[in-house]
């Protein structure tokens, strides 16, 4: 029989994080993304490939006050004398991003940086294997947050709105 692969057994373990402060400024994003590698192991790429709409959409939520940068916790990982940034990638663009938009200078954008030691790579496996887990609102959760329930809007189900807000975008879509 083929032998099992044991993946709780994977490296020795992972420190408690060295946590600290910072405020996302682009200065802050630009070097974050310069000075942490991408988390590569043996030629691959582990992390995920940046995608501009989720950049742009981040972004944009930037812009509109509706981005909570206190949810923001960007994880390093130093492994054998190399530190790895393990997400963040499409936050600091969409920070540079709004930037060049307009977004507001001078606003205090609190954010947590995590610096995980590892004595392993495959302890910065199992590190990058269990952030970012957290499940996104999606938009007809977004649009019944904002309208299902109030007076306007009173009576009309929340597979309706969600409907609604479909085909808005839609209307929209030839007008950006």
């Amino acid at each position: 029989p083929d032998e099992l692969y044991d993946i709780s057994e994977l490296g020795d373990g992972i420190t408690a994080p060295k946590r600290r402060t910072e405020n996302f400024t682009p200065a802050f994003a630009a070097s974050f993304l310069d000075t942490y590698a991408e988390f590569w192991v043996n030629d691959e790429k582990i992390d995920r490939k940046l995608s501009d709409t989720h950049i742009q959409y981040l972004a944009r939520e930037m812009m509109a006050n509706n981005f909570r940068w206190e949810y923001v916790s960007l994880v390093l990982a130093t492994v054998e004398g190399r530190t790895y940034r393990l997400n963040g990638q499409h936050t600091a663009w969409a920070v540079l991003l709004a930037d060049e938009w307009g977004l507001e200078k001078g606003v205090n954008r609190p954010i947590q940086v995590l610096r995980y030691e590892c004595p392993t790579i495959q302890d910065a496996r199992r590190l990058y294997a269990s952030i970012d887990r957290g499940r996104p609102r999606g938009q007809a959760l977004v649009v019944n947050s904002h309208l299902l329930g109030t007076e306007e809007f009173g009576g009309i189900k929340g597979h309706v709105l969600k409907l609604l807000a479909q085909g808005l975008g839609v209307w929209l879509w030839e007008k950006s």
